[in-house]
């Protein structure tokens, strides 16, 4: 195999792992990914703002978990729940560079902490009346 044929093939898989940024993102993926939107890249490049995105929504998917729906477990049960979470985190990751799922849990989590802040305080004021 001479030079040329080698360039050829690398030519080729060059073009095979270049991914073009889409630009019709939603804003949390958009200002992860600013710098390269709209851009050919490899995707090992892309990888450090994915991993960025994923962190985000495994964080906001725990804060509302235990905001609305965490009950006090077994060690082994939260284990499992946690890994659950932490899979099906991986999807939403790819559906929130093109839909507004970071800003979905954010409202979310929003919307459970006043739930339970009203909850607390209500339950507080109850047990002063009693």
């Amino acid at each position: 195999m001479n030079r040329g044929d080698r360039m050829a093939m690398d030519n080729t898989n060059i073009d095979i792992d270049l991914i073009t940024v889409p630009s019709d993102m939603s804003p949390t993926a958009h200002l992860i990914f600013q710098q390269i939107v709209g851009e050919e890249v490899p995707i090992d490049e892309m990888l450090p703002q994915v991993f960025m995105l994923y962190g985000i929504i495994v964080i906001l998917s725990i804060l509302v978990y235990n905001l609305g729906f965490a009950k006090k477990l077994p060690v082994l049960k939260n284990v499992v729940i946690y890994a659950l979470l932490f899979i099906g985190c991986w999807p939403l990751t790819f559906m929130a560079i093109g839909l507004p799922v970071a800003e979905a849990l954010v409202v979310i989590a929003i919307i459970f902490g006043v739930y339970r802040f009203r909850m607390h305080k209500g339950r507080k004021q109850q047990t002063n009346h009693a």
